[in-house]
């Protein structure tokens, strides 16, 4: 495969992980990993495996009303992509329906099937973390 072909096939991989992704609906998130997946966000502990990857996802996924994913830029070394992007999430309960968005760097690792055995995002959650206190103190976000 050619590098433009590479990064096409990447690139379209991609968007059809982040279509899945913000529709927040964790069983067909993990339909992306492998079952011997590694995912982790910023410091929190990694979560191993497609059933801890899916609690972890379904921990989430109540506390977001919506989000979409931007990607702004990637590179590919072998199987690993390294991808550049933005985050815009608007959370339940928010009465004001606050866009909150954080740029992220996500590593990503891929078996031969091109399922995810590792990912690794990393961000400021800060500007969630200050929204979530107004709207729901007490919350749990990375």
């Amino acid at each position: 495969m050619s590098t433009d072909q590479k990064r096409q096939e990447v690139a379209t991989w991609l968007q059809s992980w982040y279509d899945v992704a913000d529709k927040c609906v964790p069983p067909n998130s993990v339909k992306f990993f492998a079952e011997d997946c590694v995912v982790r966000f910023n410091n929190a502990p990694p979560v191993h495996g497609v059933p801890n990857a899916q609690k972890e996802f379904e921990s989430i996924a109540p506390i977001i009303a919506w989000m979409k994913h931007e990607s702004l830029d990637f590179d590919i070394v072998d199987n690993k992509i390294y991808n550049e992007c933005n985050v815009t999430y608007v959370l339940k309960g928010d009465p004001e329906e606050k866009q909150i968005t954080m740029h992220r760097f996500n590593f990503y690792e891929r078996n031969a099937e091109g399922k995810i055995t590792k990912w690794t995002a990393y961000f400021d959650s800060s500007p969630m973390k200050e929204r979530m206190a107004k709207i729901k103190p007490g919350s749990r976000v990375y």
